[in-house]
């Protein structure tokens, strides 16, 4: 598995972060995502963008970029960033993605900034709870 940087000076290029893994690393994966090594795989099946900083970070690390600039990683466009899994086979699948967007997993998934708890929740549009838009809402 590789990282591969883009536009993002000095750490542009294709960067090896693949395992196996130091205990260094694997207490990074938890600090700068916080991910266990029981959720490493989930997060990364998932396309979490905590795990995706923190392999930038081992990767770098890695290639001898010490001290790295993390807030540089984190802001970041999307696309920046990347991780490449085609050496991996199907070891770990890359996440789906749904259109243009790497962040959103399949359609059945919600997108960043939604939850499954309030989508189509009736409150949203109700402030008072009771079932009832409020004036503003009605035109």
């Amino acid at each position: 598995m590789r990282i591969l940087i883009k536009d993002l000076f000095p750490y542009d290029g294709e960067h090896d972060c693949g395992g196996p893994y130091s205990m260094e690393e694997v207490y990074t994966f938890k600090r700068v995502a916080e991910v266990r090594p029981t959720e490493y795989e989930e997060a990364l099946r998932t396309g979490d963008v905590g795990i995706v900083v923190a392999l930038a970070i081992v990767a770098l690390k890695r290639k001898d970029h010490d001290p790295i600039n993390e807030v540089l990683l984190w802001k970041s466009k999307v696309g920046q960033v990347l991780l490449d899994f085609s050496d991996e086979g199907d070891a770990i699948p890359p996440p789906v993605t749904n259109g243009n967007s790497p962040l959103s997993s399949d359609e059945s998934t919600p997108s960043i900034g939604q939850s499954g708890s309030d989508i189509g929740d009736p409150s949203d549009s109700d402030p008072s709870g009771t079932g009832t838009p409020s004036p503003d809402d009605t035109e």
